[in-house]
């Protein structure tokens, strides 16, 4: 039994749920409360693979997958609303856009201001070519957030600040959960790739004995080189984009996704396991453990 909870999709599942569950907890919320989600998550992945594999979607067959119990599954699609369309991953796409369609451009090629007001404002016909899913006004909304545009009383240009972390939790999350996912799906592609070059980008660089002093400098200098970067990337995929340079007859509809974070801290971050004395979290984070038997 020993053997098989230290394989290594256990030990790689307990990793990636360490900073789920931080978050969890930074909440205060219970795990009951965790496990509810988390029965939804599985209804809804079985039914995506049910699908993917061409098997019958239905309670009996969702409930053997996910190992839901068969009336928690039914309860589950019935209250379950579906969620509206979040309008993070619209705002890369609406400022690729922006800076590459003519159309909204001025003589020298640079991203002009836009009117926003109004049903057929420029805006709107903007937003309206990336996706109809969405109100211009709420992806307004997200990129002033952002900072990525800077409004006036009519008009609406963008900003230099197009990667500024959000102060919005619901977006921030959004934006977190879409990562860990296609973060994901790559690493997991990868894995079963059969070429002997990986498909996907996966990379990290991390140095552990940086001065403290140097952060700064630091965090200013990664900022300013993912911003280049994700400039550069936004002006090659909008060339290879059915909506800014169509080709008839060509088939399009597919997906790519770069995304670029990083984190610098004062000291190493601490983990303790299970199987480690109590006493040594106390040691490392001079916090107050209290000893009782177990």
């Amino acid at each position: 039994m020993a053997e098989n909870f230290n394989t290594i999709r256990h030990r790689s599942l307990r990793l990636m749920l360490r900073p789920i569950v931080r978050f969890w907890l930074q909440g205060a919320d219970s795990i009951q409360s965790f496990i509810d989600s988390l029965k939804i998550v599985f209804v809804e992945v079985a039914v995506e693979e049910l699908a993917k594999r061409d098997q019958k979607v239905n309670l009996t067959q969702i409930s053997l997958l996910s190992g839901v119990h068969r009336p928690d599954v039914s309860k589950i699609i019935k209250r379950s609303a579906p969620p509206d369309r979040s309008v993070a991953d619209v705002v890369t796409r609406v400022i690729g856009q922006w800076e590459q369609d003519p159309r909204f451009c001025a003589k020298d090629g640079k991203p002009r201001s836009l009117k926003y007001k109004g049903k057929n404002s420029e805006f709107g016909q903007l937003v309206y070519c990336v996706s109809k899913d969405v109100t211009p006004g709420s992806v307004l909304t997200a990129m002033l957030q952002r900072e990525a545009v800077l409004k006036g009383d009519t008009t609406v240009r963008l900003s230099g600040a197009t990667h500024r972390v959000t102060a919005d939790q619901v977006q921030a999350f959004d934006i977190l959960g879409r990562d860990t996912e296609t973060l994901h799906n790559a690493v997991q592609e990868n894995i079963n790739a059969a070429s002997e070059v990986s498909p996907h980008i996966h990379l990290r660089t991390e140095f552990d004995n940086i001065f403290v002093s140097d952060l700064p400098k630091i965090r200013t200098w990664l900022r300013k080189e993912c911003k280049a970067f994700h400039r550069k990337a936004r002006m090659f995929l909008s060339k290879c984009d059915k909506d800014l340079n169509d080709r008839p007859g060509e088939k399009a509809g597919a997906v790519v996704s770069l995304s670029a974070f990083g984190w610098t801290a004062n000291r190493q971050a601490y983990r303790w396991h299970v199987g480690s004395p109590l006493a040594e979290a106390k040691t490392l984070l001079g916090v107050d453990v209290e000893e009782e038997t177990v």
